[in-house]
């Protein structure tokens, strides 16, 4: 165990253990719980006066960390409608108005979560003709750099 300076001098001032690196476990606080990581979306994201971005409009697999940048999206989305919105003198609670994020974002998202869904299928298969699908899909994904540059853009969100 090695204990970080910092950390000594912290735990001497609040009378506390100092951490150390590994830390180590104590105990349980609770019992763990399992979290289902399929994808999941909201019929719709807006309502009156609502708009919902990020997880609370879509769940994602953790696949390729893809859920943050769908959020980073919806709220890039979302400002630019309340931005036009604002200098057009619109209420900006309007369900008109906020359907336009709506419209924008939901396709967006569910393309990308069916195509994580796929794949998470895909890489949690074992089944040989599966596999071979897999592989060689991936195959002639790297084998065409101007393809696998389109799906590298898009998984970015660009």
């Amino acid at each position: 165990e090695k204990v970080t300076p910092a950390a000594t001098e912290a735990a001497e001032l609040t009378g506390d253990r100092p951490f150390t690196l590994p830390p180590r476990v104590v105990g349980m606080a609770s019992r763990r719980f399992a979290i289902d990581l399929n994808f999941a979306s909201a019929a719709t994201y807006t309502g009156p006066r609502v708009a919902l971005v990020g997880d609370a409009a879509h769940t994602i697999h953790p696949m390729a960390g893809q859920g943050l940048n769908l959020g980073i999206g919806d709220v890039m989305s979302l400002a630019a409608v309340l931005d036009e919105g604002a200098k057009s003198g619109l209420d900006l609670g309007d369900p008109g108005l906020l359907s336009r994020y709506d419209k924008e974002r939901r396709p967006v998202n569910l393309r990308m979560q069916g195509g994580l869904d796929i794949l998470h299928h895909l890489f949690g298969s074992t089944p040989t003709p599966m596999l071979w699908a897999r592989n060689t899909g991936m195959a002639a994904l790297n084998a065409v750099p101007p393809l696998k540059s389109v799906v590298t853009k898009y998984a970015m969100g660009l």
